[in-house]
């Protein structure tokens, strides 16, 4: 193997990139020491809960040190974060200089990873979002008290602990694959276990994004062994995956490791395995069914005959059917079970177009009140969403040859657009959607393109956190 790289460096290149990682390390502890420090009072578009560090800090038995200044600590959480991002895009740069690394990196990058995944899931209070808080008050509505969070909100818990706790007081919006995990969480952590259910929680999400990157990198190594390095480090060492995964607890990471493991069933033509990835993948988050229809369309695509196709799209509603009606059944009180949830979601707006829209809307239309500015956005958004779909897959139908990765790229444009431009609020954590697969497609231009958006959006939305109202 030629070493010449190295030498011209001085160091073997892996050292070079232990020392980034352990660099990393030491600016994650730095960003969860400055988290405890978090000013009073202080709040930002996202919103936050001074309580949460002293109750985190308490089920360590330690007193967290005074709040700073929110000057100093919006300055501190920039600098920070841009140099947190600074020495994984230079870890990411040393791989691609190594064009014969491969493999060599693999075990580095994730030993690296799973002492960041640890750092955060033990050290970092999930203060940036209130998510974290309705997963665990919907499970423990099911675990506890025997209700539906489909159907009820929260608080018809009465005075349940996580109530104390800043939370959305509306029916969930997840599928039931997250529901159950929920409820089994809640019963694990017992009826005063607020504490070590947070823990859980962000320890799925670390498992999730350290399967994401295992995953992105088995989905890269079909382009090269250096695609498959850099995806690791691309996937593994975000710090908007780390701090949204293990730090805050999101359930996106799960969502899109099953996703991603669906795509790699698919890619090794067993496309019934990937077809049950992916709707469980679903039903954690209904997002990736956008996902899901398009790989769908490629199989069908690949299917001869009409009578085949029609055979296959029979077979798939069958099981589809099958899984839903079993994932449902203990929740199932009709069509609201799916659609009450999905509603509510959508009536947040927040740092997105649909906000600005909003505001001058109302403006525009102040004096007639039976025009209503939410359900035009609403329609203006399903219909934008709507021939982005049939666009791609239109574009999908017409190319030739394999069409896995025309799926997977068709996703990552539809994703993209819909996180930033379709959606009522834009939260720093979407953009792991399109940046996940996009990540494994970075030898075309156009996954190039969603990655490097998806990535910069991103880690600029978790700015926002930084800065006070």
């Amino acid at each position: 193997m030629d070493r010449s790289k190295e030498r011209a460096i001085g160091l073997p290149l892996w050292v070079l990139l232990l020392g980034l990682g352990v660099l990393l390390e030491g600016g994650l502890v730095a960003l969860l020491l400055l988290v405890y420090r978090w000013p009073e009072p202080f709040d930002n578009i996202y919103g936050y809960f001074p309580g949460t560090r002293y109750f985190f800090a308490r089920g360590w038995g330690i007193v967290p040190p005074a709040p700073i200044s929110s000057g100093t600590f919006s300055w501190a959480f920039a600098a920070l974060w841009v140099a947190l991002n600074g020495v994984w895009l230079g870890a990411f740069l040393l791989a691609r200089r190594a064009r014969w690394i491969g493999r060599r990196v693999w075990p580095l990058v994730l030993g690296c990873g799973l002492v960041f995944e640890a750092t955060l899931v033990l050290g970092m209070p999930p203060l940036l979002s209130t998510d974290i808080y309705n997963y665990l008050a919907y499970g423990r509505m099911v675990a506890g008290y025997g209700l539906n969070p489909y159907v009820v909100p929260p608080s018809q818990m009465g005075s349940d602990p996580v109530l104390a706790f800043p939370l959305w007081n509306i029916v969930t919006h997840y599928g039931p694959v997250w529901t159950g995990l929920e409820a089994a969480v809640a019963r694990l952590s017992g009826p005063d276990g607020v504490f070590p259910a947070l823990l859980l929680f962000k320890g799925c999400a670390a498992i999730g994004h350290l399967t994401m990157a295992g995953l992105g990198c088995l989905l890269a190594a079909q382009q090269g062994q250096t695609e498959a390095a850099e995806a690791l480090l691309l996937l593994g060492w975000s710090p908007l995956l780390l701090v949204e995964g293990a730090g805050s607890g999101h359930n996106d990471l799960p969502m899109m490791a099953l996703a991603m493991a669906g795509l790699l069933a698919f890619r090794a033509r067993r496309p019934w395995a990937g077809y049950l990835l992916l709707l469980l993948s679903a039903l954690v988050k209904y997002v990736t069914l956008l996902l899901l229809g398009f790989y769908l369309l490629a199989w069908m695509r690949q299917e001869g005959s009409a009578g085949r196709r029609l055979r296959l799209l029979a077979a798939l509603a069958g099981v589809g059917l099958v899984l839903l009606a079993a994932a449902y059944a203990p929740f199932w009180e009709g069509p609201a079970t799916v659609l009450a949830g999905i509603g509510e979601e959508t009536t947040h707006l927040m740092l997105s177009p649909a906000a600005l829209l909003h505001v001058s809307l109302q403006r525009l239309w102040a004096h007639r009140a039976w025009i209503r500015p939410e359900a035009v956005i609403q329609w203006l958004q399903k219909g934008g969403l709507l021939l982005l779909l049939v666009w791609q897959g239109i574009r999908l139908c017409r190319r030739p040859g394999p069409l896995w990765e025309e799926a997977t790229a068709a996703w990552n444009t539809v994703s993209l657009v819909y996180v930033t431009l379709l959606h009522n609020a834009i939260f720093p954590w979407y953009f792991i959607w399109p940046y996940a697969t996009a990540t494994t497609q970075t030898t075309r231009p156009a996954g190039r393109r969603v990655a490097l958006w998806s990535g910069a959006l991103g880690a600029l939305a978790v700015l926002f956190y930084a800065l006070p109202l």
